[in-house]
């Protein structure tokens, strides 16, 4: 009947409401809660060079000392001449599409190396960069990249190019920063990726509600 049909459209139009309010409650959620990834990762590093690591515990610590402090984590050797990597492993996927490196020293900053991620099966190149810095002395260097949905990330193929020692990279802290939830092309907010489906099929059966299909 005509009652019931107005019925289900008023109820389909106050579930589409609550998961239009739930998108942006989650967009909020995303700009205030904490963004690096990092720290809840298992971070590792290697190198062929026999000294191995320094420090290597506080590459994910959350702890970001002021520049030129001597707090800093680094790997031993030369990338011209070892095979030098580093890797974070969650429990779980993560987002992000962009990293934060926090330099210790001018003269001793990792400019160069390759991105990958893990997917399920393989190592798969993301981006590669040639120069992360853009001066020596530089103390912190943000780099972004295409939307990645992991659970591994690694940097492979070092490269120490500005000037000064080209061995031994040093860092205070390397910051993996959380991307913001899946775009909802019908919105101009974000929306939870849990919810994304549901809330397009929704907005879809309301549309062919309205025009009698």
């Amino acid at each position: 009947t005509q009652y019931a049909q107005q019925r289900s459209l008023a109820w389909l139009a106050v579930l589409c409401l609550t998961l239009l309010v739930s998108g942006v409650a989650e967009q909020l959620k995303a700009q205030t809660t904490t963004s690096n990834l990092a720290t809840q990762a298992t971070a590792s590093a290697s190198t062929t060079d026999n000294n191995g690591l320094f420090n290597w515990n506080l590459i994910n610590d959350g702890n970001i000392s002021p520049c030129g402090s001597g707090q800093e984590a680094f790997i031993w050797g030369d990338p011209g001449q070892n095979n030098m990597s580093m890797q974070w492993v969650w429990s779980k996927q993560v987002r992000t599409d962009e990293m934060v490196f926090h330099h210790e020293r001018g003269d001793r900053t990792l400019t160069g190396f390759t991105l990958q991620s893990w997917d399920g099966s393989q190592w798969v190149d993301e981006k590669q960069f040639s120069s992360i810095t853009s001066s020596p002395g530089v103390c912190s260097t943000s780099i972004t990249f295409q939307r990645i949905r992991t659970s591994r990330i690694r940097l492979i193929n070092f490269k120490m190019t500005d000037p000064g020692q080209k061995s031994n990279p040093n860092f205070r802290e390397i910051e993996i920063i959380k991307a913001p939830p899946a775009t909802n092309p019908t919105a101009s907010f974000f929306i939870p990726d849990t919810i994304y489906s549901n809330q397009r099929q929704c907005i879809t059966n309301e549309s062919q509600r309205d025009t009698g299909n």
